[in-house]
C-alpha cells in the first residue's frame, strides 16, 4: 500500500523550504557583498523623478462572502537617477539627491560592482 497522497505533500513541504532557504542565504549575500571598484564611467544622463501618488478601486469579498468596494493608495517616492556609460555598457544607478546634484552630463564617475559570494549584483556609481 502507497502513501502517494503524503509523498506528494512532503515533497511540496521540502520544495517550499528550499525555496525560502535559497531566499533567505541569497538576502544574506547581497547584503554582505562587497563593492568592488571596476573602471571609470561616464554620466550620459540625469533624471529626477517626482514623487507621485495614484488612487484605485477594486473589489472584495469578505469572510462572509459578500462583495465590497476598496480604494487603494500607490505612492511612488521621488527618485534621482544618474544614468551611466561603461565598457560599452549604458546602465541606471539611483543615487541620493546631494550625489545625483553633484554629477553633470559628461562627468567621470568611478563604477563599483557589488560582488557577493554566490552572486554579482550589478553595478553601482560613486
Amino acid at each position: 500500500m502507497s502513501n502517494a497522497g503524503s509523498d506528494m505533500e512532503l515533497f511540496i513541504y521540502v520544495g517550499m523550504a528550499l525555496v525560502v532557504v535559497l531566499l533567505i542565504a541569497f538576502g544574506i549575500d547581497l547584503g554582505t557583498a562587497d563593492e568592488v571598484r571596476v573602471g571609470t564611467g561616464t554620466v550620459v544622463e540625469k533624471v529626477y523623478t517626482p514623487s507621485s501618488t495614484g488612487i484605485g478601486h477594486g473589489t472584495t469579498i469578505d469572510s462572509n462572502g459578500n462583495p465590497g468596494l476598496v480604494t487603494t493608495v500607490d505612492t511612488e517616492p521621488e527618485k534621482w537617477t544618474v544614468i551611466v556609460s561603461f565598457e560599452g555598457e549604458t546602465f541606471a544607478n539611483q543615487v541620493d539627491a546631494a550625489q545625483w546634484a553633484t554629477f553633470e552630463r559628461g562627468d567621470t564617475c568611478d563604477v563599483f560592482e557589488k560582488r557577493g559570494r554566490m552572486a554579482n549584483y550589478g553595478y553601482v556609481v560613486r
